[in-house]
């Protein structure tokens, strides 16, 4: 069917600056026809609508951010007592439009980026910036006790087509000259009311919604409760004014028939995880209607009968929205939940199955963590144990009691993990470690060191998962665990012996045109364990010394001579030396 449209209330352009501006409203002609505007009413109308995109460039602000908005409504056509407080009076006069403000748009950062982390699943139509809208939308409507929204592919082919558009000619009319909701494509022109929100300026979802949201005329169509269906489009481009284009289209008039969560059936079972909101799930709930299928984010004011903390038990949760029901099937397996210390934070709240408990670049250290198994199957403990600075590697804790200290401001360093009796025979507990300087180390299993010893190197997060025991590991496992194999110090002129250093560390000095008179190098660990290190050195005088080994001292002490070359090799335990071993070393006593 073909629709006409009439203009019910006054086009104010609004933006962050203007809180108070009404939005357009439209509604068929052949519903009040009693309120036609006259012809020439219309046409002083257009020609301010339109402004001129020269015009409009010269308000730009860096305190405003631009903002338009349009509904187009059926009901409110009516004008019915209840209904009319939410429209603008007729226009009547030319003198009216001097209130409609030409778009005002911050001029975008710098720092903005082009492109998003994924932030939540969504159907393929979406992109991440798009999905993400549309469930900061809908969790404002669930707070005002407003049905949520849903999108289909019809009318984000309908944004897709007007965020071009909009970076063109920045207006509710399109470059063609015609309004908006012609812009509608395939089912999505099928509608009882619609409506369009438009912005530039911000490319994060969160800041333009908070731009809508400021917004008198945008907000209520956001939260306007005839609406069921709102599309998004985002754009960036980089050669127009504001570079990040953002439009919400809206429909109403459409009833659900049918709801399902998606790649669910009754026979399946999906697998949750201790603690989580049905909202971290990510779950996509179809809506069957009008216009086909639609889609949008679940969310937990939608559910009932869900217990996140309910394990080893599988859960039937139902799922309501706009008076129709639909059920899906979940269980929330075993699960290993931990909670740490953290400098300056305190104790973080628990997490659970390879979520991150700690911090991550903001330099703050570990210094305790608990760790307990929920709705186990199976007899067993959880043991660990952490290696704290000053302290070392201290004795086991287990099933939720505390390793490592509080107010002493002590680092851990390292942890170990372990299962006991017969969850050790069903599981294998996997963990990875965030190290200060190493960044995330690689999974550690079953007992195995995670994190650093002797480089004073503070843990920073870390994250535990049970896996069925023969199943892959989380990730990489090569290298969970860094404990130097070697440690070296040098006689320095002026300074005498310095402290030891670890691999790669410099020992001596740079810049101070300071010799080196002496070394000493020694393995450890396991490489201790297997091999012997000998080391002979050529000293200013006395040319080659004899081979020095595992920490013995090698070259002079008190004599004033330079160390000018090295020679260092292994050897496995017991072997031979390499040469002759004596006078590696020589020093003058100090004169008394």
């Amino acid at each position: 069917m073909k629709r006409r449209f009439r203009l019910l209330g006054s086009l104010l352009l609004a933006c962050s600056m203007c809180l108070s501006t009404p939005a357009v409203a439209f509604a068929e002609e052949g519903i009040a026809a009693e309120a036609a505007i006259d012809a020439d009413v219309q046409a002083a109308e257009d020609e301010e609508i339109i402004p001129e995109e020269e015009d409009a460039a010269k308000d730009i602000t860096e305190e405003t951010e631009a903002a338009e908005s349009t509904a187009i409504s059926e009901e409110e056509a009516l004008l019915d007592e209840e209904s009319s407080a939410e429209l603008l009076p007729l226009m009547e006069t030319e003198e009216d439009l001097e209130y409609c403000p030409e778009p005002l748009a911050v001029e975008p950062a710098e720092d903005q980026n082009a492109d998003t982390e994924q932030m939540y699943a969504m159907p393929g139509s979406c992109s991440n910036e798009e999905w993400e809208m549309l469930r900061l939308v809908n969790k404002e409507r669930l707070s005002k006790g407003l049905q949520p929204l849903s999108t289909f592919d019809d009318l984000q082919a309908s944004c897709d087509i007007r965020e071009p558009e909009i970076a063109q000619l920045f207006s509710h009319t399109r470059p063609d000259g015609s309004a908006c909701y012609t812009a509608l494509t395939g089912t999505a022109k099928d509608y009882g009311i619609a409506g369009e929100n438009i912005a530039a300026g911000n490319r994060a979802p969160a800041a333009t919604f908070e731009q809508w949201m400021n917004s008198t005329g945008h907000r209520e169509n956001m939260l306007r409760d005839g609406f069921s269906h709102m599309g998004v489009g985002y754009r960036h481009v980089p050669t127009a004014l504001y570079r990040y284009y953002w439009v919400q289209m809206f429909l109403g008039g459409c009833t659900p028939t049918d709801i399902k969560v998606q790649n669910t059936s009754d026979s399946t079972e999906l697998t949750g995880s201790y603690g989580a909101s049905i909202d971290s799930m990510e779950l996509v709930l179809e809506v069957t209607c009008d216009h086909g299928v639609s889609y949008l984010p679940l969310m937990k004011e939608m559910c009932s009968g869900y217990d996140a903390e309910k394990v080893g038990t599988q859960q039937r949760i139902k799922v309501t929205y706009a008076g129709v029901s639909t059920y899906f099937n979940l269980k929330i397996p075993t699960a290993v939940t931990y909670r740490t210390h953290v400098q300056t934070h305190g104790w973080l709240k628990w997490t659970s199955n390879g979520k991150e408990n700690g911090t991550t670049g903001e330099s703050k250290r570990l210094e305790a963590i608990e760790i307990k198994l929920e709705g186990q199957p199976v007899d067993g403990d959880i043991e660990y144990r952490t290696h704290v600075q000053t302290y070392g590697w201290r004795g086991w804790s287990k099933n939720g009691a505390k390793s490592g200290t509080e107010g002493e401001s002590k680092r851990l360093e390292a942890i170990q993990i372990r299962l006991t009796g017969d969850m050790e025979k069903k599981f294998d507990i996997y963990y990875r470690v965030h190290s200060q300087t190493f960044g995330w180390l690689d999974w550690a299993k079953n007992g195995d060191p995670a994190g650093t010893e002797g480089y004073a190197k503070r843990l920073e997060s870390i994250q535990i998962q049970l896996v069925e025991k023969g199943h892959n590991a989380p990730g990489k496992t090569d290298v969970p665990f860094k404990k130097p194999s070697l440690q070296y110090k040098t006689h320095v002129q002026t300074y005498g012996w310095q402290n030891w250093a670890k691999e790669g560390d410099m020992s001596g000095t740079e810049g101070k045109s300071k010799r080196l008179e002496a070394i000493q190098i020694e393995l450890t660990g396991d490489m201790a364990e297997k091999y012997d290190i000998y080391y002979q050195v050529h000293a200013q005088t006395y040319g080659w010394m004899g081979w020095a080994k595992n920490g013995e001292k090698a070259g002079t002490a008190g004599y004033a001579k330079r160390l000018e070359g090295i020679k260092i090799q292994l050897v496995e335990k017991g072997g031979s030396a390499p040469g002759k071993t004596d006078n590696a070393f020589i020093e003058k006593e100090p004169v008394k």
